[in-house]
């Protein structure tokens, strides 16, 4: 993890670099001077398995905070580099006006102990702290993007106008690359589940299905609405519409920490839905209940990969602390035109579940634009 972690927040101030020669040793220190005080007392308290260690001995190590600052300009301006000789790259991590800072040091020398042989690198993970910090702001920035759509979205648009309403948000709150190329289906187009498209135009009448996902710091978020291009659903639309809703309310009050499975919250979410009075014609022309329009599975987890393979977590055990995961209920009704997903990115505390990306509204009459 060399890009993001300390690129963005340094990007905003400019950063200072200062290389000392040694005796076989050079070392460099990037960090914007103006954020160094304010960080000290994030960094003093970092815990003992976040520092970095040189040939076992500590390169940063504070106990008292207001230490912090002077022991990082001690090693970039050369203090302590009698003391290290293997090649290191860590990440620190603090938080910094309620914001995840990353600050990257890196030591590289040609041995350890006056040794010329080289030595393998040493990299030190981010803090649980540091990681969720960066799951609430790739979702923070995924749920102003999708306010941004609610607002652009209108008959006679395209859909990589919506698209492009996208990028601009991205860039405005902040947000690294995509997580995933972004879906803004509208009518039909919503049917296909990972539409690549964008060149038909929103007609009145039709729904338009927007999925999207900001990254922080490498870390993904993945969340999707569904708008009604009028700015009013039909009744048919806000009735299915509302049934995806109240099934992914549904999973969360299925899923309790430390007891249900992702896996078994997607089974009562199916059950639920098979148990709706609404019927839709299958592609045989037959009424079936409304699980048959359920094509996908419920939930999957986010980590650095959207769709969290890197995790290895596994969706038949129990929700745990800390692990983030989506709810994205949906109902595609080819012989209507109609597809419908509402999907948020949610995180597990000892308390339950808490909604990362809900400040995108998604209740009937907050996506409706009222004439």
């Amino acid at each position: 993890m060399t890009s993001k972690v300390g690129r963005k927040e340094l990007g905003h101030a400019a950063a200072t670099e200062r290389a000392v020669s040694g005796p076989r040793i050079q070392s460099r220190l990037m960090i914007a001077p103006s954020t160094l005080p304010a960080m000290s007392a994030s960094i003093g308290v970092i815990p003992r398995q976040h520092q970095i260690r040189l040939c076992g001995k500590p390169s940063i190590v504070s106990d008292h905070p207001e230490n912090a600052a002077h022991r990082l300009q001690s090693l970039s301006q050369g203090a302590r580099v009698t003391e290290p000789r293997r090649l290191v790259l860590g990440i620190l991590c603090c938080r910094h006006a309620g914001a995840a800072v990353g600050l990257t040091v890196a030591l590289a020398a040609v041995g350890c102990g006056g040794s010329s042989s080289p030595a393998a690198p040493t990299a030190v993970p981010p803090s649980p702290q540091f990681v969720e910090a960066s799951f609430r702001e790739a979702a923070r920035i995924t749920a102003a993007a999708q306010v941004a759509v609610l607002l652009a979205a209108k008959p006679g648009v395209f859909e990589r106008d919506i698209k492009a309403v996208i990028d601009a948000a991205y860039a405005r709150e902040g947000s690294g690359p995509p997580a995933f190329a972004h879906i803004t289906a509208s009518g039909p187009n919503a049917l296909e589940l990972h539409y690549a498209g964008d060149a038909r135009q929103l007609v009145g009448g039709d729904l338009l299905l927007v999925d999207i996902g900001a990254t922080s710091n490498q870390h993904c978020a993945d969340v999707t609405r569904t708008y009604p291009v009028s700015g009013r659903f039909t009744d048919r639309q806000r009735a299915i519409y509302q049934l995806v809703l109240d099934a992914q309310a549904l999973a969360l009050t299925r899923a309790r920490v430390g007891v249900d499975s992702l896996a078994s919250i997607g089974t009562a979410v199916s059950d639920f839905l098979r148990s709706s009075p609404l019927r839709a014609k299958n592609a045989a022309g037959v009424e079936s209940t409304m699980d048959t329009f359920s094509v996908h599975s419920l939930s999957h987890y986010v980590g650095r990969q959207v769709h969290g393979e890197d995790t290895g977590w596994n969706p038949s055990q129990p929700i745990q602390p800390d692990q983030v995961f989506v709810f994205e209920p949906g109902l595609y009704i080819a012989s209507e035109g109609i597809g419908i997903r509402i999907e948020d990115t949610f995180l597990a505390t000892r308390a339950g579940l808490e909604c990362l990306s809900c400040a995108s509204p998604k209740g009937t009459s907050e996506v409706e634009r009222l004439p």
